[in-house]
């Protein structure tokens, strides 16, 4: 028998020794009932985690004794005619049995395991708010299931129009990259980085409160419905905006990820075969660029739906939907413990579920998933681990010279003369500086980002911190010159009646003219007068005087006098203290001797007229005083508190906006820069190293990311601020550890085996590339065209998180942010008549995020070489 004979020989022998394989369908529910069974167990640990990381300050613990003690109440209540000792000793015995029987007398670990059961199973007894209503009593599992059909009412019906619409436009711009509407969706990809509820408050601004076409909120009208079919146009109409406020703050970041993912597919060689072949552009784009990139867009939009879990809480809240997360907050706010934990529960079996569909999408829709251990497929060779290979990775080739050709050997002296040739060499920080100055895009995203920079260092040298906090504070000292809710003064650019800005003149700074005199021998008096010209168009808020005299004992007589064009009135007098203030508008008697409803306004009217209108010309407030003593003085400081002041007006607490613009930059860049770097590297790196060197720990990489996303990001920030700490930067820290084995491990391990796959990785392997340098050279390398839109995302995203947070009431009281501005606005409701006090933040956190936006553009193409062709 020849050798060849021999091989086919034990080859057949090999194939009679394998079994059979079982069907696809077999091997499918095997796989999908072993990955629900691991994610039970994940859900357990998630679940466990959370109570741990909650009870550690008692949390639980206090509902368990407030139960208790309302138990006892009630116990002793009943026992009014027992005497004291028995009626203590029988208390004492209840007490201790039912510590007892809730384990508050064992370990804290092995109590939180029973704690875990009951709040998978939501064994949290009675609703605290029902109760507290006066309602009928329901357990905080009917309430939450009464309330969550609501939330998947809205999230899916949202999610839905959300999908197709994006891998449609995705699609098309990847036929038509570099055109404009691409650019316009890239343009406005930062967009999509604002939280939904951010847009929510513009849709009502405008179609709730302008146009006045769509309800405010809530789920259904004052009036009920008298037929089925008018029901549900009621509610159709109600959810307009809040579908709409998820679909702008989602789509334009969706479709720019996915169209950059696509854009890059269409340029591989089965894709160039395709065409050769003569296919059609849907064809190719059906089976040829969709269907090797499904599972990238599945894994991404799965990732977009667990983040709108957690989001879901805000957006409820602004449109008073009745749902699970308006009803978090409602229970935050009133320290129902039992419901708060029953929502996280519900949130984690919502992010669980969640999972559990994504890896069946794997299955059906991903080859490369192993379900089991195919036959005749070979088995690919698992790289091991070892961390101290790393350090014996090859170095790279040094670069090389060129020398001209070697001489002949008559000339060798002549040559040995002759200087040799050498080339500059570009570091990679030169190649992409000199390609980003070719993009106008990231220049000027670039002179944003820095004049933030700039701006930041700014405000932290001219204002210091703890300057800051007084501030915003509401020191009285500091803050009763400004006007109370003014408007900015550039709105008198877009106005045509001009509103009045605020006036302050101060004796003490030189300002009106003083006279002094002597009436009598023991009588003196001064005389200050202010006048001023009057421009304006509406009437000022108030005229308020402030006085200081200097006497030894007896008071001065003190009279204020207001001149206008046409005559002069008096206004009051009195005998002053060493300080006294006078408001006009508080001055009961003044506004009946003027017969005006408001004494400011009847000061600056014209005599004659029906309407109400401001008298422009010379005003003057003069100050008389009368001493009877010598050695006196007397200072004032008038203050006309305007419409409109500074350059972003006040607030309700009468403090400038403009503190809350400065500082809010430099807080806003520590958040997006920090939280946005730090996990996107982390989550890269790990997500490369699990796919790279696979087996355990990839699979150990992948089940502690599973346990993170079945935690609630957002409702246990709120849970440790509610707890532990009440400052935001203990919040940013908890987010980004939650974050590092975050969600978008997931997006990246999806990218990562499809590279995996490559020639160029296969070729690296050949000529013995070290682990190490395979990771850093060949595989992060052809991920950055898609992290750098993530990276985009993420950094105007993590600013929006200090605004979200913001809103739900969770950040430092007396730390000034833009999402502080917004909160406070929204809670006073000055959308509805103070439209610049959440305008200007707002927009400054959208320029914020389109300045990183028009950098990231210009960067997806330097980084993505197969981008440079297309112009």
């Amino acid at each position: 028998m020849t050798q060849v004979e021999r091989e086919r020989a034990g080859f057949t022998e090999s194939f009679a020794e394998v079994p059979a394989a079982p069907s696809s369908l077999f091997r499918i529910v095997r796989y999908a009932l072993t990955r629900l069974v691991l994610m039970v167990a994940m859900l357990a640990a998630g679940l466990y985690l959370a109570v741990v990381m909650i009870n550690y300050g008692g949390f639980i613990d206090k509902i368990i004794e407030d139960n208790i003690s309302n138990v006892l109440m009630g116990m002793s209540m009943g026992m009014s005619g027992m005497p004291a000792e028995e009626k203590f000793a029988a208390l004492e015995l209840a007490e201790q049995q039912m510590r007892a029987a809730n384990r508050l007398d064992e370990p804290f670990l092995l109590r939180c395991l029973e704690w875990t059961w009951r709040a998978a199973t939501f064994d949290w007894g009675l609703s605290g708010a029902q109760t507290a209503a006066g309602g009928s009593s329901t357990t905080v599992a009917g309430e939450i299931l009464t309330l969550l059909p609501n939330t998947l009412l809205l999230a899916g019906s949202a999610n839905l129009i959300l999908f197709f619409a994006s891998v449609f436009l995705a699609l098309v711009l990847s036929r038509r990259y570099g055109s404009l509407l691409d650019k316009l969706v890239v343009t406005l990809s930062p967009l999509s980085s604002a939280p939904n509820w951010i847009y929510g408050v513009l849709l009502i601004l405008v179609f709730a409160i302008e146009l006045r076409m769509l309800p405010f909120g809530g789920m259904h009208g004052a009036i009920p419905p008298e037929t089925r079919l008018e029901a549900l146009g009621t509610l159709a109409r109600h959810m307009i905006l809040p579908v709409s406020a998820i679909f702008l703050s989602t789509f334009f970041k969706s479709v720019y990820a996915w169209r950059t993912f696509f854009l890059i597919n269409s340029q591989e060689d089965y894709v160039e075969l395709g065409r050769a072949k003569g296919l059609t552009p849907r064809m190719l784009e059906r089976a040829y660029i969709l269907r090797p990139t499904l599972p990238f867009v599945v894994t991404s939009f799965t990732v977009l739906l667990i983040t709108f879990w957690q989001e879901v809480i805000a957006l409820e809240v602004l449109f008073n939907w009745p749902g699970v997360g308006a009803s978090f907050l409602a229970a935050m706010r009133a320290n129902d413990r039992d419901l708060m934990m029953g929502l996280i529960v519900i949130f984690a079996y919502l992010l669980a579920v969640s999972v559990i569909v994504l890896d069946i999408f794997y299955v059906l829709i991903d080859p490369r998933v192993r379900l089991d251990n195919p036959v005749l497929r070979p088995r690919a060779a698992r790289m091991p681990f070892r961390p101290l290979h790393w350090l014996k990775t090859r170095p790279a080739l040094p670069p090389t010279r060129l020398r001209p050709l070697a001489p002949a050997a008559e000339d060798a002296t002549a040559y040995a003369h002759q200087p040799t040739l050498r080339i500059k060499s570009r570091t990679p920080l030169d190649e992409i500086i000199h390609e980003i100055r070719r993009y106008p895009t990231a220049i000027a995203g670039v002179a944003v980002i820095l004049a933030l920079i700039v701006l930041s260092i700014y405000t932290m040298v001219l204002i210091p911190y703890d300057d800051a906090v007084r501030y915003w504070r509401g020191e009285p000292r500091d803050l009763y010159a400004n006007p109370l809710n003014a408007h900015p003064v550039w709105e008198n650019l877009f106005r045509k009646g001009k509103q009045p800005a605020t006036l302050v003149l101060d004796s003490r700074k030189g300002a009106g003219q003083r006279q002094e005199g002597r009436l009598s021998q023991t009588q003196r008096n001064i005389v200050l007068t202010f006048p001023f010209e009057y421009t304006a168009d509406g009437f000022p808020q108030d005229i308020v005087v402030y006085m200081t005299a200097r006497y030894r004992q007896k008071q001065p007589l003190v009279s204020l006098y207001w001149g206008t064009p046409d005559g002069e009135i008096r206004l009051t007098n009195f005998t002053m203290p060493p300080n006294q203030g006078y408001a006009v508008s508080q001055d009961d008697r003044l506004r009946r001797r003027l017969r005006a409803d408001d004494s400011v306004v009847a000061l600056f009217t014209l005599p004659e007229g029906e309407t109400a209108r401001a008298q422009k010309g010379l005003y003057t407030l003069k100050v008389d005083g009368v001493f009877f003593e010598e050695d006196v003085d007397l200072q004032a400081e008038v203050i006309l508190h305007g419409q409109v002041h500074g350059l972003a007006g006040t607030d309700h607490r009468r403090r400038d906006l403009m503190m809350a613009v400065l500082w809010g930059a430099p807080i806003a860049l520590a958040f997006g820069l920090l939280g946005a770097v730090g996990t996107t590297l982390s989550t890269m790196f790990l997500a490369s190293i699990g796919v790279w060197f696979g087996g355990w720990l990839d699979e150990a990489i992948q089940r502690i990311t599973e346990i993170v996303m079945i935690l609630p990001v957002l409702p246990i920030a709120l849970m440790v601020f509610f707890i532990y700490s009440k400052s935001i930067w203990a919040i940013l820290g908890v987010v980004i550890l939650l974050n590092l084995f975050g969600s978008a491990i997931k997006n990246y391990r999806a990218i990562f085996l499809q590279i995996k796959q490559s020639s160029f990785v296969e070729a690296a392997q050949v000529y013995g590339a070290g682990d190490l340098r395979i990771i850093t050279r060949y595989l992060i390398p052809r991920i950055l065209p898609v992290m750098v839109p993530q990276l985009v995302v993420l950094v105007p995203g993590f600013i929006f998180l200090e605004a979200t947070l913001a809103y739900l009431g969770v950040s430092d009281i007396y730390l000034p942010t833009w999402g502080k501005v917004i909160k406070d606005a929204i809670t006073i409701g000055a959308f509805q008549a103070h439209h610049y006090w959440f305008i200007i933040p707002i927009s400054l956190l959208l320029i914020t995020g389109l300045a990183f936006a028009m950098l990231g553009f210009s960067l997806d193409r330097v980084f993505n070489t197969r981008l440079k062709d297309f112009r």
